[in-house]
């Protein structure tokens, strides 16, 4: 008799090693670690960027530094305005993926279009804004991000999952005094943006056409009209007709393969038809 006991761990969140392991992560201080949920609220995209406006999407940014390096005119969807009623300054925007850099905003960006792909967070405090932004780009922040995505196809981190993950916050007044020198290294991090890509594509919103399938075809929907009609080529086949006064075991020159529903048992390659009638007019058609 076996002591041994199986589990099925395919329906339990935490299965993954990675977060298994996740509690015995320690980050490079000993300040207190708490939830990142309970320093800040999250942020919902508000508005909706059509075809040809310039984004802000993780893509965009200069992995290194989190600096803005191009915008997107390709993007359509949610997004964040950074303005009235919208993302201000101090929030903070977290990519999907772990290796990716938080943004800080700021006034230089007012009135800008950043993609909903983004998870934004606003500090409760808003002297924790570049703390939390430093704390998230850290190569601590980074591993323990990563940690968190472990597991999934994309290798993203959801924002449950964010919320949750603790975060070291020394006193108020040690973050203060250390806001100055936050601020220097995030003024660095700014860099001059690169033209958004052109090119020759152009996007067309095809939920708003009827006829969006004939302009995918051809420019001139009057080509489809040109040719050979098929009826030229082939030879229609009648259902229900039986072939086996006249069949032949084997395909000859001449006759017609014979397909009915046995060649759907077919196990091995090159299992198929296995009679084939003459496709005689006088005839019966072969039954398909």
């Amino acid at each position: 008799m076996s002591s041994f006991l199986a589990v099925d761990l395919r329906g339990e969140a935490d299965w993954d090693p990675g977060r298994l392991v996740g509690s015995t992560f320690a980050w490079p201080t000993a300040a207190p670690v708490v939830p990142l949920r309970e320093l800040v609220t999250t942020v919902r995209a508000g508005s909706v960027a059509t075809a040809g406006s310039p984004v802000i999407a993780p893509a965009g940014l200069v992995a290194r530094t989190g600096a803005i390096r191009r915008r997107s005119t390709k993007y359509q969807g949610k997004a964040f305005t950074i303005g009235t009623r919208g993302l201000r300054r101090g929030d903070v925007l977290v990519p999907p993926s772990p290796s990716g850099p938080a943004v800080l905003v700021d006034d230089q960006l007012n009135g800008a279009l950043l993609s909903s792909r983004f998870i934004a967070l606003r500090p409760l405090e808003p002297v924790l804004s570049r703390w939390i932004w430093a704390v998230l780009n850290s190569p601590a922040g980074q591993a323990r991000r990563a940690s968190l995505a472990t597991g999934t196809t994309m290798a993203s981190v959801k924002m449950p999952d964010l919320l949750e993950m603790g975060v070291p916050l020394p006193p108020l007044v040690e973050v203060q005094r250390l806001d100055g020198v936050l601020a220097s290294i995030e003024a660095k991090t700014h860099r001059e943006e690169e033209p958004s890509e052109s090119t020759w594509w152009v996007t067309a919103d095809l939920r708003l056409r009827d006829d969006w399938g004939i302009m995918l075809a051809t420019p001139r929907p009057e080509l489809l009209e040109d040719g050979e009609p098929l009826g030229s080529f082939v030879r229609e086949m009648k259902p229900s007709r039986s072939t086996r006064s006249f069949e032949v075991p084997t395909e000859l020159p001449g006759t017609l393969p014979v397909v009915d529903v046995s060649v759907l048992g077919a196990v091995r390659p090159g299992d198929g038809p296995r009679r084939s009638p003459p496709p005689s007019p006088s005839s019966p058609r072969a039954t398909s």
